[in-house]
Formats: C-alpha cells, structure tokens, sequence
C-alpha cells in the first residue's frame, strides 16, 4: 500500500483497512481453519509502537474473502506513523470485489471513536462516519485509493496553530490518492462541502491542483487547495522545504489581500 504523510493518521488508518482487505481481490484465505465463522486475531504491534486487533466476520463460512464479510479493527494506542496515537474502532464490509487483470474492491467503512493526537499533545483529531473505500490497481506500478464520505462525518480538530473547530464533512466529500511506486510519489485529489464552526457555516474544499508529495518527505510539495466561504477565499499552495502559502481574498476580488508562509507543522 502507498505510504502516508506524518500527521495524518486517519488517512494511515484507512490505508491500514484497505491493505487488510487486499486478499479478496486474490481469492486469499480468510483465516485459519475454525469451528465458527466469527474469530478474532491476535493483537499484532503497529509500526511505531501500540496494537491493532482484527475480527474477521467470514459470512457464509467459505474460507475466503468475498462480498458480504466483514473485518472489525480495534486500534489501541496504535502508531501507525511516528507523530500520532490512534485510538479507533472501524468495520469494513465487503460490497464489491473484481479479481480481474486489474484488481479493485469497495468497502463500506463505518469509523466510531477514531481519535488521534500528536506525540507533543499540540494537535488532535477525533472523527465518527461512514464513508465508501475504494481501491484500484491502475497498472503494474500505480494504485489508487479514495474515500467518499456517506452522511455526515463530524470531525472535531484541535491544531498546533491553536485552531479549534467542529467540521461536518458533507455527503460526497471525496479524498482520492494516486500512489506512483516507480517514481515514489503520491498525488491527492479531493473535494466537498463542509461545515465549519468557526466559520459559522457552510465552505467548498478542492485541490487546486492535486496536492502531490514524495515518499521520503512529511508533506506536499506541490499543489494547492483552495477554501470557499459565503464571501472570502482562502487559498493554500505547498511549497518545497515542508512550508505553505496561505492567499487570503477576503472579498474575493481576484487577488489576495493577505499573504504568508508558514510551516505545514505551524498549520496542522
């Protein structure tokens, strides 16, 4: 699976989920020989430090991945990447799986009580949904990976620049990531409605353009994405060095008003 940014441990959680599920495109064992069609793993470490727990749901007992089963992961004090520990409980149902030249699956995702806060304590998220997962092989050295929010995801979000706000991602709102492994890098896509509380309503998110980032470093280094309120546009371009450029239009005019660079850590 593509490698994921620091500080963005439930994207890390979701590629965990969709790595778990890649064996029901390979026709792959379910689990060992049982006597029940429901077993729980046992607790294997994460990357740096904690556990995460698997319950396979093997629903018509056939020993193999397919649609209609379902996985139970249970993340404690999991470190999936080294600046953030995760906490989380997320089922994934099967509803598609294609075994195809090329293969892809979709899940439905429902995340209860994912909560995740940096190693200094100076950032946290914390997020309940339901969302859709989908995962495509493109060719032999690019794969696909996107998330659909289903409902209204509320995520509350806490950062090292002191904002405090409540976001409910609207339905629709989409994060799609292209991993390139003969080039080692990644390239995001992403766009929705969202409400914010600190904005006190309703703004569009979208890239512009993709946000794309290499493998050895801990942010973007290239792209954008552009923040719409009812009046007002925010606009953050990555640039090299791990730094943004926030363009605030406050009268949306065409040309910003204020402009900085911060550190991608001053702004997460």
């Amino acid at each position: 699976m593509q490698p994921v940014e620091r500080g963005n441990e439930p994207g890390a959680v979701v590629a965990h989920v969709a790595g778990a599920l890649l064996p029901a495109v390979q026709g792959a064992p379910a689990g060992r020989a049982r006597a029940l069609t429901v077993y729980t793993d046992v607790p294997v470490g994460c990357s740096y430090g904690g556990m995460v727990t698997t319950t396979i749901d093997d629903v018509d007992d056939n020993g193999v991945f397919g649609v209609g089963d379902r996985l139970e992961f249970a993340f404690d004090q999991c470190r999936l990447t080294p600046s953030e520990i995760t906490h989380a409980r997320v089922a994934a149902t099967l509803v598609r799986v294609d075994d195809g030249p090329l293969p892809a699956l979709t899940a439905r995702l429902a995340m209860t009580g994912l909560s995740s806060t940096s190693a200094d304590g100076l950032h946290s998220v914390a997020t309940d949904c339901t969302a859709l997962l989908d995962y495509a092989q493109l060719d032999a050295w690019r794969e696909r990976l996107r998330l659909t929010v289903e409902g209204t995801a509320t995520v509350h979000l806490r950062t090292h620049a002191g904002i405090v706000d409540t976001i409910g991602l609207q339905p629709g709102y989409f994060s799609e990531s292209v991993h390139d492994f003969a080039i080692g890098r990644s390239s995001t896509t992403g766009a929705g409605q969202l409400h914010s509380a600190a904005a006190a309503g309703l703004v569009r998110v979208e890239t512009a353009p993709a946000l794309d980032q290499g493998d050895r470093v801990a942010f973007p280094d290239l792209g954008g994405l552009r923040v719409q309120g009812a009046r007002g546009t925010l606009m953050l371009r990555a640039l090299p060095g791990a730094q943004v450029q926030l363009e605030l239009d406050v009268d949306d005019c065409g040309t910003a008003e204020h402009v900085r660079v911060e550190s991608w850590d001053w702004l997460l």
